[in-house]
């Protein structure tokens, strides 16, 4: 049975070096290609309904497109505060300057030179994918299973306050993944008549993420 491929996004505007990224990942990710346009939201949606494992973004947007008027860090960072701890990386030729933008985690720029045919760190990007992709599914499986456990002990007895705080936390987190602007303020589920709430939410979320 042929092992079932990760869903790799790629956003760049230029198509010579979507058709070099096609090359390099096609045979280890189903690739999904995202096309840029001067509208940020939009773009963003694009990647959500997707439903990509995770998405390599061009970080000279503007370099072969004058219809766009912003970079690749913009739609990074937008999406990174859309969806907790997303699988997002930067591809690009000016590693000095897109280390220079506000993208908090550098080991997520990866430079364009290592995606060529024997590179030695095209293997290991590679596989650096794939790691992100595995253990941001496996702390959502582990977030989502710890959560049940809270859920079931609160239906069936009493938890503690560090119990409660932990469920309320764990369920935040779970939003985010799905989407961060539509998540519920932590603060805002703290009175007991909203807890049988936000047990149904939790399970919903974990329904839909099971989808």
């Amino acid at each position: 049975m042929e092992e079932l491929k990760f869903k790799l996004g790629i956003l760049d505007e230029y198509q010579d070096d979507i058709d070099d990224f096609l090359h390099f990942f096609e045979n280890d990710f189903e690739i999904v290609i995202i096309e840029p346009f001067d509208n940020q939201d939009e773009i963003i949606q694009k990647i959500l309904d997707a439903d990509l494992d995770a998405i390599a973004i061009d970080y000279k947007l503007m370099e072969h497109n004058t219809n766009i008027s912003f970079n690749g860090d913009v739609i990074y960072n937008s999406l990174v505060d859309r969806l907790y701890d997303f699988p997002a990386f930067i591809l690009t030729n000016y590693v000095p300057d897109a280390s220079k933008t506000n993208i908090k985690d550098e080991f997520k720029i990866i430079p364009k030179r290592w995606m060529k045919a024997g590179s030695t760190e095209g293997v290991d990007l590679i596989e650096k994918i794939k790691l992100s992709i595995t253990k941001y599914k496996k702390r959502i499986d582990d977030y989502e299973k710890e959560l049940l456990t809270l859920i079931h002990k609160k239906n069936n007895d009493k938890l503690s306050a560090k119990e409660e705080a932990r469920l309320i936390e764990l369920d935040s987190i779970l939003e985010k993944t799905i989407d961060k602007k539509d998540s519920i303020p932590k603060q805002w589920k703290k009175e007991e008549s909203e807890i049988s709430k936000l047990i149904k939410l939790a399970e919903d979320i974990i329904k839909k993420e099971k989808k």
